[in-house]
């Protein structure tokens, strides 16, 4: 089976609020998700939620048995922290860029950039979970 992920983490304030939202889809149906997640995650930073949502989806599809997993996630900073491409410089950041390095199966998963009008789903369900909140 082959997946098609999309992440998002969202937050009310910089830092304020925050939130993930997580959908997977079996690439051959993008009709039914295989999985979603939509959960608050306290006060945290945009790019914080961001990586949170990468992490929580790699902590929930890893016993799932697939041939490949594409992830795309409309946070460029994050994306290119984990292909390597942008140093992690921020210290806040460093703990979960080392803990989704940790889950991260290169041979298996491939991380995209998407912009942030491609990924609604993933933006929704973040943004439900926020409004629960409240």
């Amino acid at each position: 089976m082959k997946l098609i992920a999309y992440t998002d983490g969202a937050c009310r304030g910089n830092p304020g609020e925050s939130a993930i939202g997580v959908i997977v889809f079996d690439a051959e149906d993008l009709q039914k998700p295989v999985l979603q997640l939509s959960e608050s995650i306290g006060v945290m930073t945009n790019n914080q939620a961001e990586y949170i949502s990468l992490i929580k989806l790699l902590e929930n599809t890893a016993n799932m048995q697939y041939s490949s997993m594409t992830i795309k996630m409309d946070s460029q900073l994050v994306v290119e922290q984990m292909n390597g491409r942008y140093k992690v410089k921020n210290k806040n950041l460093l703990p979960l860029f080392t803990k989704a390095v940790k889950l991260f199966n290169t041979k298996k998963i491939q991380l995209v950039h998407i912009p942030r009008e491609l990924n609604t789903q993933a933006d929704a369900l973040a943004n439900a979970a926020l409004d629960r909140l409240q």
